[in-house]
């Protein structure tokens, strides 16, 4: 009775996630829809903004998995870059997937230890104090200048000619 109870439970709570997710892909591609007639996006801008738009609407698990995915991505383009540029090996290219894999696994973790160091010498009003600051920095990578800041000739500085 119980096995009964829980399996029919678990087939309702898949069953809301799937429309749950069938409900936000129809609000990004209405959105989507609606900002290519108004804004007249090609296709290809469609596309592009339906994916920004998905990704916003994903729970934080899943934005986590896709995040996992297109590293995984990002490193398997690279390595057959450098398979057909270098002329590795199968085997070659395997062991630098497992070196890369374990060298962004050791970063994230001197990260984190990095993280836990810090917070120790704070105070508990300095740390909350220390990730207001982090949040506010968190997706502002495009105000602080780039490569070679706002000047011509990469030497940084403000947009002001004054």
């Amino acid at each position: 009775m119980k096995k009964t109870l829980l399996a029919t439970a678990l087939i309702g709570i898949m069953g809301a996630t799937l429309v749950s997710a069938a409900t936000e892909n129809a609000a990004v591609d209405a959105r989507v829809e609606s900002m290519k007639s108004e804004f007249s996006l090609n296709d290809q801008q469609a596309s592009r903004i339906s994916k920004i738009l998905t990704r916003a609407a994903t729970p934080e698990a899943d934005k986590e998995a896709q995040k996992t995915a297109r590293m995984e991505e990002r490193l398997d383009k690279r390595l057959a870059h450098m398979k057909e540029k270098l002329e590795l090996t199968d085997a070659q290219v395997a062991k630098l997937k497992t070196s890369m894999t374990e060298q962004r696994a050791d970063m994230k973790a001197l990260r984190e230890q990095g993280k836990a160091n810090m917070t120790a010498i704070l105070t508990p009003e300095q740390a909350t104090k220390f990730e207001a600051m982090k949040g506010d920095r968190k997706g502002g990578k495009h105000h602080r200048g780039g490569r070679g800041g706002h000047k011509k000739g990469g030497h940084g500085g403000s947009c002001d000619k004054n």
